[in-house]
């Protein structure tokens, strides 16, 4: 019909395409709509179950999981074309609607899903071993004066832990699968999906670049530290170049604070330890939240809700209710912001709470964006908001807040004890980011989860190794909260890199001149300004612009963190003259009777991961061991089509 005029060509055509565009927006307009009232649903739902885990509130918690997923499903089968004319907020709705994603298509699939994560955080969350909760298990962890006990906890939790959800882990990855298959992407696994949400192409690449730049401080503290380890406990203990992961004072080896009493640089020096202080002023749940939330109003930010504190769990009821104690936030929609937490009253969990508050702040900052734009640049962004103010809790911080007198003067070796103990949480923390995602990208991939490829992948990392043989039959990632509630991880990596980014550039907002270490933001209405600016974006543009517009680069880069412990990196070096630093491939001596090589082996199948093949792993393995520890028969048929002998 268009045999007219060519103007009258080019206003149908016009036409034609902004019906699609304004039927693209309303069909999302819509979604939104109803998105936003099931998520509510969905996210009041399983705070209840996490506040009280009952098999009624599950339950409810799946249910209003399922009416949320049955909606995006139904939406996905009936996606409108999007046009020329559609506006770019609509299409970036739309391309977030559609990236990443895990829900199969089929209902019956999503609900097994749904309770399949469900009960896997029960299990969970209601672990015990000997009566004894994760929170005492970790007690007993952090006794480092008796071996031992910590290798009983250690042991204890894997065993009603992980071990528990080997068999229902394997059920949740091809669930997973087959959601990520069923995207309008096809993506060919979940893994696949999660990296998706980044929106970049090359991301695993981008985190081992990040990793090659902070490995070399990561792996003088892991020599620092295996040094001390191996004086305190001896070399039939620590005789590897590994580290033993139940001596870290910490559950996962993921955080390393625990030990500081043993790494601090200077013990006659000054302590700066602020937990008496909290507990001679009487502080409680409420007043360290309290105090966290003064930080965010000193940057010129609104009072959290009311609601907040009449609503959220911030300590463990007294009422004997299961509750899942793991720290987090919730988001709620229109301004109904929550924490869930078992405050105790100590420094580490001051931290805590400026963290968690943290993503409530994000929350109520990017609550007036359309639903598919209330969230983080990605999700990396999210984790650092609170993390950089953590970053800011210097010792000017705490005098001007009174948790250290006025009078006190902190000198060079006292900077030197604050960052180690900051290096044994946060460097100590980089490889462990990285593995967890790293593992499970693997086991999407291969459509199965690997104990033996976990521990290979926590000796590339980390340079840890178990204290006792692990076996197929075992399922350690499982023993880690956010394996069993499939919540990412890598996320925690970018937090980490992003955190110092952020605060080099609030520091710099703020006018601030010295070691970036010693830098707080506290009281700064500028750097609150230039802050809220990004919490306000929320995810409505591409995080790398985000990033650029906060930092003037758009690249994530580790050289902050560096430049932050630059002072105890040198401290290291000089400290660690005279040792081999580093490890090699897996260090089948941890944690092996030597009378029982055959048994090791078994333990060290993990180690081909690292190699070529298998007879270049069982090299590593007896070039750990002398002539009179020669693998047993029971070993020999191991070693068909190998051509590796017992040494003489």
């Amino acid at each position: 019909f268009c045999l007219g005029t060519m103007l009258l060509c080019l206003v149908l055509v016009v036409l034609v395409l902004g019906v699609e565009g304004d039927a693209a927006k309303d069909w999302m307009d819509n979604l939104e709509k109803d998105l936003k009232a099931l998520g509510r649903l969905d996210s009041i739902a399983y705070f209840v179950y996490d506040t009280n885990l009952t098999d009624y509130n599950q339950k409810l918690a799946t249910t209003a999981s399922g009416h949320y997923s049955d909606r995006v499903a139904l939406a996905k089968k009936n996606i409108p074309t999007v046009g020329p004319t559609t506006d770019a907020a609509t299409k970036r709705k739309f391309m977030i609607f559609q990236r990443g994603g895990t829900d199969p298509t089929d209902k019956a699939k999503r609900d097994q899903l749904a309770t399949v994560m469900a009960d896997m955080e029960e299990l969970y969350s209601k672990a015990t071993y000997n009566g004894k909760n994760l929170q005492q298990l970790s007690d007993q962890l952090r006794d480092w004066k008796n071996e031992s006990a910590i290798r009983e906890a250690w042991v204890g939790w894997r065993q009603v832990s992980g071990k528990k959800l080997k068999s229902i882990y394997a059920t949740y990855i091809d669930l997973m699968n087959l959601g990520a298959r069923d995207q309008a992407a096809k993506y060919p696994d979940a893994g696949a999906a999660w990296r998706s949400e980044y929106e970049v192409s090359d991301f695993e690449q981008r985190i081992d670049t990040l990793w090659t730049q902070v490995r070399p401080l990561y792996e003088q503290l892991h020599c620092y530290v295996r040094r001390k380890l191996r004086e305190k406990y001896g070399t039939d203990i620590v005789s590897g170049s590994t580290i033993p992961a139940h001596l870290t004072g910490n559950m996962w080896a993921q955080d390393w604070s625990g030990l500081y009493d043993m790494m601090i640089p200077y013990p006659n020096e000054t302590s700066i330890d602020i937990t008496p202080t909290l507990l001679a002023k009487k502080y409680n749940a409420t007043t360290m939240h309290k105090t966290a939330e003064g930080f965010y109003t000193s940057l010129g930010m609104q009072k959290l809700p009311d609601t907040f504190w009449k609503r959220s769990m911030l300590t463990r009821p007294s009422d004997g209710r299961d509750v899942v104690c793991h720290a987090s936030a919730w988001d709620m929609n229109d301004g109904d912001v929550r924490i869930k937490m078992c405050t105790q009253i100590n420094s580490e969990d001051l931290e805590v709470c400026h963290h968690e508050q943290g993503h409530c702040y994000y929350y109520l900052y990017y609550q007036k964006q359309p639903w598919f734009f209330a969230g983080g640049g990605n999700a990396g962004f999210h984790e650092a908001i609170g993390d950089t103010t953590v970053l800011s809790m210097s010792t000017s911080y705490l005098k001007k807040i009174g948790l250290i007198p006025q009078s006190t003067v902190v000198n060079s070796r006292m900077q030197l004890n604050l960052l180690m103990l900051r290096a044994l949480g946060r460097v100590a923390f980089l490889p462990f980011g990285i593995l967890m995602d790293k593992w499970r990208w693997q086991a999407f991939a291969e459509g199965s989860a690997s104990n033996a490829q976990w521990w290979a992948m926590r000796q590339k990392y980390q340079g840890v190794s178990p204290p006792v043989g692990r076996t197929p039959e075992d399922f350690d990632p499982g023993a880690k909260y956010h394996i069993a509630s499939s919540t990412p991880y890598i996320r925690y990596f970018v937090a980490y890199i992003l955190q110092f980014q952020f605060h080099k550039t609030l520091c710099a907002e703020a006018g601030y001149k010295g070691p970036l270490h010693d830098c707080s933001i506290y009281g700064s209405k500028a750097a609150g300004k230039k802050l809220m600016a990004m919490l306000s974006l929320g995810a409505s543009q591409p995080w790398t612009e985000t990033l650029k517009e906060m930092t003037g680069s758009d690249k994530m880069n580790a050289t902050a963190i560096v430049e932050y412990f630059q002072p105890l990196m040198d401290w290291l070096k000089e400290q660690n003259k005279g040792e081999t630093c580093g490890w090699g491939g897996m260090d089948a001596k941890q944690g092996c009777d030597k009378k029982q090589l055959s048994a090791c082996f078994l333990q060290s199948m993990g180690t081909q991961l690292l190699f070529k093949d298998k007879c270049a792993a069982m090299q590593q393995i007896y070039d750990c061991y002398t002539a009179t520890n020669c693998p047993t028969k029971d070993c020999q048929p191991k070693m068909e089509g190998c051509s590796i002998k017992c040494p003489n």
